[in-house]
């Protein structure tokens, strides 16, 4: 059975080869910014990983992290300028890019995409951490947003998840007790590992085995934000 640090290991050798990957990408005449950016955002995920891994089995995953974000503003910043960026670059990894300065005290010139409104999922994402970047309250303009992915079985686990961010942050505006939310938020996300759409999705978003591997790191900013001073592996701490 692997360890925390075989996983780490494994990481750091994803990394190299996608490192690699985007050395090679310069030489080319054909498709290059898509394969560029795909191996920026590889390398990325990779950093990640590795500093939520450490953040898991209790490490500092500050240094690390902040790697992440700089590499990817550092490629990514190459390229913005160039025709059809915006048609290749995932815009839910910039806003995952500011959840991480956010946490890391760190400043992140990635801008985030305003809505795009064919994609409900990021609609949420894109006010969540308006709600918390911003000390903005729960937007009604997402109920539609929310209404639609609620029709999805598919996207259940989403939509619970999503409704129990906003349920903290609301709480803690009206000065509720917030302990049973995230007691909810910490038990979503352990469903996650039986869960199809995030199995399906990023690792750091904590599907499948790598449930056991890292942490909600959306709940970790929500936790900031509000101060909160109980335990919860959940909860940044450096």
């Amino acid at each position: 059975m692997k360890t925390p640090q075989d996983h780490i290991e494994f990481y750091k050798e994803q990394e190299q080869i996608f490192t690699n990957g985007l050395v090679y990408c310069q030489n080319l005449t054909e498709d290059k910014l898509y394969l560029s950016i795909f191996n920026i955002e590889q390398i990325f995920i990779c950093n990640l990983m590795i500093g939520l891994i450490e953040w898991r089995i209790n490490q500092n995953p500050k240094l690390q992290l902040i790697k992440a974000i700089t590499h990817f503003e550092k490629e990514l910043s190459k390229l913005k300028e160039l025709e059809d960026y915006k048609k290749f670059q995932n815009p839910f990894l910039i806003i995952t890019a500011n959840y991480f300065a956010y946490l890391c005290n760190q400043e992140c010139n990635l801008v985030i995409n305003p809505l795009v409104t064919k994609d409900e999922h990021y609609n949420i994402e894109y006010y969540l951490f308006n709600s918390i970047s911003k000390s903005s309250n729960f937007k009604p303009e997402i109920e539609t947003s929310f209404y639609k992915i609620n029709k999805s079985k598919k996207h259940k686990l989403v939509f619970d998840s999503y409704t129990n961010y906003f349920q903290i942050l609301e709480a803690f505006e009206n000065n509720e007790n917030l302990n049973n939310k995230i007691e909810i938020a910490e038990s979503l996300f352990t469903k996650r590992a039986n869960n199809s759409y995030y199995s399906n999705g990023h690792e750091i978003d904590g599907g499948y085995l790598n449930n056991n591997l890292v942490i909600d790191f959306r709940l970790a900013v929500i936790l900031k934000k509000i101060d909160y001073k109980g335990n919860s592996i959940h909860k940044w701490n450096w």
